[in-house]
């Protein structure tokens, strides 16, 4: 049993020596990594198929299915991935991560029916919630957790941010079937990185897999800020760029491959300062200062500012995403740990999901300044509240 780690004593090494603080941040930045190379089929397909959807015979229907089922799914793995770690240990769920990565990274160049593309998603879905329990996870061992969250959350990123940059050269020479073949490839190459890595297996019986936990107002705020920039913006980049009707498809393509790359590296670069922020002033403070960057990021949507807008959203949304677990990360004990973790998890997917799944229909079917206008003011609304559910959380940590 790994002791001197209050945090973690649910977790427990199987036929190793109890892990050193130092090699204890190997693998989160491992588990950090193998994530960033198996999502990047899945960030480039973002890009691709909005571009390309007619191409291949999808409608908007399908296209909204595609790019949001594997966030539905997630809802249901993310309660069950406590339980295989507990079964397999979190380096095999690495490892069944990446083979699934690899298998559906390789089916995106498939002229695929719909239900098809539905498997191979919700496959994505379930390698997506096993790589990100077991980073998450790792971290909570490392001596400064706020540091650890800003360092993984950058490396992740750097997988998807190459697929945008040489995505799409790739594909207009080599032509869909390279470019995710060679996403496959990457994949699989990682496998033998992530094989000795510890093995680690919770030894408690609590997962609270079927329990429903009551929603309070950090979850609503992340199911928003979820919907907005994880979902709606996301899949809707194409259609929010101002110029878009004098340049051709290509053209579109790149800047939104290039307006998505920019987050990415937005978390690569801001990331970890966000988890020196947290070491000086506190995850409270932090977070509540990223959330009031959403109403002016919001205000530029709603007068046209598009490309400005998606900017300061996506700045404002990496801190949030650095400083969310650490709700959870500095709870009392392990169950308090996994269930906020859980519930802020599930409120960010579910809000992505629905995004994703609306978004383009609602950029289509109403007008800008309306529909950002009324996101505004939930926003707003869900901030006010959040604040003073914030400012009475727990004890107020400075800790990292």
């Amino acid at each position: 049993m790994i002791k001197n780690f209050p945090r973690c004593k649910s977790w427990s090494q199987s036929g190793t020596k109890p892990i050193a603080n130092i090699i204890s941040v190997m693998p989160t930045v491992m588990a950090s990594i193998a994530m960033s190379v198996g999502g990047m089929a899945d960030a480039f397909l973002y890009a691709y198929l909005p571009v390309y959807a007619p191409g291949l015979g999808l409608g908007n229907i399908s296209l909204g299915i595609i790019l949001s089922v594997n966030k539905f799914v997630r809802l249901f793995f993310n309660r069950w991935v406590n339980v295989l770690a507990h079964t397999l240990g979190l380096r095999n769920i690495l490892i069944a991560a990446l083979l699934l990565g690899a298998i559906t990274s390789f089916t995106y160049q498939l002229n695929m029916p719909l239900w098809l593309w539905i498997i191979s998603r919700i496959s994505w879905g379930a390698a997506y919630a096993m790589f990100r329990f077991s980073s998450i996870q790792y971290s909570a061992l490392a001596p400064s957790k706020g540091q650890a969250i800003g360092l993984i959350t950058a490396l992740r990123e750097i997988g998807p941010i190459t697929a945008y940059l040489i995505g799409p050269l790739i594909l207009s020479i080599y032509g869909p079937e390279v470019t995710f073949a060679a996403s496959s490839i990457l994949t699989l190459a990682f496998i033998p990185l992530v094989v000795n890595l510890p093995l680690m297996k919770s030894q408690s019986g609590h997962h609270h897999s079927f329990s429903i936990q009551k929603v309070n107002c950090l979850d609503l705020w992340t199911f928003l800020s979820g919907f907005i920039v994880d979902g709606l913006i996301v899949v809707s980049i194409s259609l929010l760029i101002d110029f878009k009707e004098h340049h051709p498809t290509n053209s579109i393509l790149v800047f939104t491959a290039g307006l998505i790359s920019l987050r990415r590296v937005l978390q690569i670069v801001i990331a970890p300062i966000s988890g020196w922020l947290v070491q000086k002033i506190g995850y409270k403070a932090t977070f509540l200062w990223s959330s009031f960057a959403f109403i002016p990021g919001l205000l530029l949507l709603t007068t046209g500012n598009s490309t400005i807008g998606i900017v300061l959203l996506s700045t404002a949304a990496v801190v949030n995403n650095v400083t969310l677990p650490l709700f959870a990360l500095f709870a009392k004990n392990t169950i308090d740990n996994y269930n906020t973790f859980t519930k802020l998890v599930t409120a960010k997917d579910i809000g992505g999901a629905l995004g994703a799944l609306s978004g383009v229909y609602l950029i289509q079917q109403m007008d800008y300044s309306i529909l950002f206008t009324i996101l505004l003011i939930f926003i707003s609304t869900t901030l006010f509240k959040t604040f003073k559910f914030v400012k009475h959380y727990g004890a107020n940590s400075t800790n990292s």
